[in-house]
């Protein structure tokens, strides 16, 4: 046998070494298995590398982690800056614009009117709204500042985060301004493409302020109305027009952060459309969410609230008023022209702000005057908007719009869950107590039965409006419910008696009659 170099041993010496190596080997052996043998050094090292690479991966995460909260602070800071420079010079914009010439050359036209010695213009329209645009254009300009803000001015974040905390506790109005809201092409619309685009065998609504009051609307066939308002070239005029309840387009353009966190409205209406194409489909829910060319849109009303479109010449005026169904308005100022400047198109967006302790008596006193209502100078304040502004205005906001400028708004209307029982209702209640001044919006022929559906949901998700306790629950519904027989839209006993539909006011109205109809109703 070869011993490959090594000195040869002896037979009992390899019969020892044999033997040494079986017991070493029976020795390593445990549980079945052999287990390596590792010099007690080396395992001692190995424990030490792992301990040691362990420290360091923890060092390396805790400066990870430390420097990307360094990031965030720095970003914050960075934001909280950007937003305290922009809200300074957002209160020296609105000084600028508050005293802009037009603002001027606005109070000596109603001044004009007023006295004019011509019976059709001084008992116009436009005088009677002249005297209390004077009074509101002696208040002075808002402010975006802390401490004692008029309104809050902030970015698509922030009115995220508003929304989440603030909002709830005290809603305030917003003014939203971010370029990457408003340059989307869907939102590139100026009011010059919208009168260009009006249907040429139609016939336009409008208000016409060279008229009485009393007889301030009016309709023209389209190809006359584009030529009045080109007649005006834009100017101030004492005959300005006011074009409201324009349908919207298809696309949303509701902002992002109320869409997602006030869609209370967009739930309900979207109910009760669900269970209209369920009535009016031989199929029934079969059809629900397929394509149809089933008309369920008079069945909610309230629908055309979630987006709607203005447009006004220079010089139109709304006197004080709350939107109806005390909903969240929402409106974006477009441009009249592609090519002009930031700032020549203005809208003041005049507003009263009452101090607590005044509430009481300052709703008593709007409910009984209406527009028409002076209220104190030092509760009216004046935001001065301009293209690619967005305001957001909470529930019951007294309101008096003014239009320097030609001016196109389109918006919408929306609910949020969380202050619906605390501001909504209680608003709308007002609205309904003082409907023929509180507001100037005819009341949806529907809100009954959105009112109803607003229950359901109330009952199914009470936790979403802040209610725990069943008496809570039973409460709020009870208010709805309250409400909606206070909504009703027609007055069916004596009247929808087996007879046609030219005498049923729901029917003629094209929309189901509602629970409180009685059974005999011919639209039942």
């Amino acid at each position: 046998m070869s011993t490959r170099g090594r000195p040869p041993m002896s037979i009992d010496k390899l019969g020892y070494e044999a033997k040494r190596k079986r017991r070493q080997r029976d020795k390593n052996t445990t549980g079945g298995y052999a287990t390596a043998t590792v010099p007690e050094s080396r395992c001692d090292t190995n424990d030490e590398q792992r301990e040691s690479s362990s420290r360091d991966a923890d060092r390396q995460e805790a400066l990870v982690q430390a420097r990307w909260k360094n990031k965030l602070a720095q970003r914050a800071s960075r934001r909280r800056k950007r937003i305290r420079e922009d809200r300074e010079e957002s209160d020296k914009q609105q000084a600028r614009l508050y005293n802009h010439p037009l603002r001027h050359c606005l109070r000596k036209r109603w001044h004009k009117a007023a006295n004019s010695k011509s019976k059709p213009k001084s008992s116009s329209h436009f005088a009677a709204m002249g005297r209390l645009g004077d009074h509101i254009l002696g208040a002075q300009a808002a402010s975006c500042t802390l401490p004692e803000r008029d309104y809050v001015l902030t970015d698509l974040d922030g009115l995220d985060e508003y929304l989440e905390r603030d909002w709830v506790v005290h809603p305030e109005i917003i003014v939203l301004r971010d370029e990457r809201f408003f340059s989307k092409e869907s939102r590139r619309v100026t009011s010059n493409d919208l009168i260009k685009s009006l249907p040429t065998e139609s016939v336009i609504n409008f208000q016409d302020f060279g008229l009485p009051s009393e007889q301030i609307y009016r309709a023209l066939p389209t190809p006359k109305f584009q030529r009045r308002w080109a007649s005006s070239n834009g100017q101030i005029v004492d005959r300005p027009m006011n074009l409201l309840n324009m349908s919207s387009s298809n696309y949303e353009i509701t902002p992002p952060p109320l869409l997602n966190r006030c869609s209370l409205l967009h739930k309900a209406t979207r109910a009760v459309k669900v269970d209209a194409l369920a009535r009016r489909t031989k199929a029934g829910l079969d059809l629900v969410g397929k394509p149809t060319t089933t008309d369920a849109k008079m069945d909610a009303d309230l629908e055309s609230c979630l987006q709607f479109q203005i447009c006004s010449q220079a010089g139109a005026m709304s006197g004080w008023h709350m939107d109806s169904t005390a909903p969240i308005t929402w409106a974006i100022l477009e441009r009249n022209d592609d090519h002009e400047g930031a700032e020549d198109t203005i809208k003041y967006w005049a507003i009263v702000l009452v101090p607590d302790e005044c509430l009481p008596s300052a709703l008593e006193a709007f409910g009984e005057k209406g527009p028409e209502w002076e209220p104190p100078r030092e509760w009216i304040r004046v935001i001065s908007l301009i293209p690619g502004d967005c305001l957001i205005m909470p529930p019951g906001t007294i309101h008096a719009p003014i239009s320097l400028t030609n001016c196109f708004f389109r918006g919408g209307m929306c609910w949020d869950s969380r202050i619906f029982l605390t501001h909504t209702l209680p608003m709308w209640k007002f609205i309904m107590a003082h409907r023929d001044k509180a507001s100037n919006e005819d009341h949806p022929k529907q809100a009954a039965t959105i009112l109803n559906k607003v229950a359901d949901i109330i009952r199914l998700s009470p936790a979403d409006f802040n209610l725990s306790s069943e008496k809570d629950i039973d409460d709020a519904i009870r208010d709805c419910q309250w409400l909606a027989d206070a909504s009703m839209p027609c007055e069916c006993i004596g009247s929808c008696h087996d007879v046609g539909s030219e005498h049923c006011r729901c029917q003629a109205g094209n929309f189901v009659c509602l629970q409180y109809c009685p059974c005999s109703c011919s639209n039942k």
